[in-house]
């Protein structure tokens, strides 16, 4: 994992998230309700191990993360979202996959696409 991508993620998610809580969850564009929610799953993977506090802080992350980027086709963040199926196996290769989904999201950002 880029400690690159780890503090944007990290950063990025932060502005979020107070952007939600002044104005609301549907204040948030598209990518930044995709942001918030690898940002959520991010947090738990890394801090856990376990997709479980994901499930409290916000249940709906992982579905709403992968209708994102099947409807913008990221590649990257569908592979490793697909991965979930088996949360160990999900858990055990997240930092390998991380840099990748994280471009997915900066593709989207810079493109619009």
């Amino acid at each position: 994992m880029s400690i690159d991508g780890e503090a944007r993620l990290i950063e990025e998610g932060d502005r979020i998230t107070e952007k939600k809580s002044r104005k609301g969850f549907d204040s948030l564009s598209s990518l930044e309700k995709a942001i918030y929610d690898f940002w959520i799953i991010d947090y738990t993977a890394r801090n856990s191990g376990t997709l479980e506090p994901m499930r409290e802080l916000s249940e709906n992350s992982m579905s709403m993360l992968k209708e994102f980027a099947k409807s913008k086709n990221c590649r990257h963040l569908r592979l490793i979202l697909d991965l979930v199926k088996d949360e160990e196996v999900f858990c055990n290769t997240y930092n390998q996959n991380f840099d990748n989904a994280c471009g997915d999201l900066r593709y989207f950002d810079k493109n619009g696409k």
